[in-house]
C-alpha cells in the first residue's frame, strides 16, 4: 500500500544563508512554508517569488512570532546571529543575537 503524504504548514526562522537554502528545498518538495526573517533582503524577495509567505520582523518579538506561527505544524529554528567576522570580534553580542530569538520561539511555542 502506497503511503500518502499530507501536506503540513511549516516555519522557517532565520532565512539567511542556511535558512533560504533548506527553504527552497521544502518549497521545491510541495510543502507549504512560512519564513520569517529580520529584513526584506533579496533571499526573501525571491521566496515570494517561490510562492513562500515571508514575514518580516525580529523573532524576538512575541507579535511577530504569533504572526508567523499561526497554522504552522512544524518549526525549524535557522536563525543565527552576527555574520562570522563581526561574530569573532564580538562574541558576547553573537551569542546574545543568536539566543534571544530563540529562547523567544521556544517560549511562543510554549503557549
Amino acid at each position: 500500500m502506497a503511503r500518502v503524504s499530507q501536506v503540513r504548514r511549516v516555519l522557517l526562522v532565520g532565512w539567511g544563508f542556511l535558512g533560504a537554502a533548506v527553504g527552497r528545498r521544502l518549497a521545491l518538495d510541495g510543502q507549504s512554508l512560512v519564513g520569517l526573517t529580520r529584513s526584506d533582503s533579496v533571499e526573501a524577495r525571491r521566496a515570494r517569488a517561490l510562492g513562500i509567505q515571508m514575514v518580516i520582523g525580529d523573532a524576538a518579538n512575541s507579535a511577530v512570532l504569533e504572526e508567523a506561527l499561526n497554522g504552522v505544524d512544524y518549526v525549524i529554528c535557522a536563525a543565527g546571529g552576527l555574520l562570522p567576522p563581526e561574530a569573532q570580534e564580538r562574541p558576547a553580542a553573537d551569542a546574545t543575537a543568536t539566543l534571544l530569538p530563540l529562547l523567544s520561539l521556544l517560549e511562543a511555542l510554549r503557549k
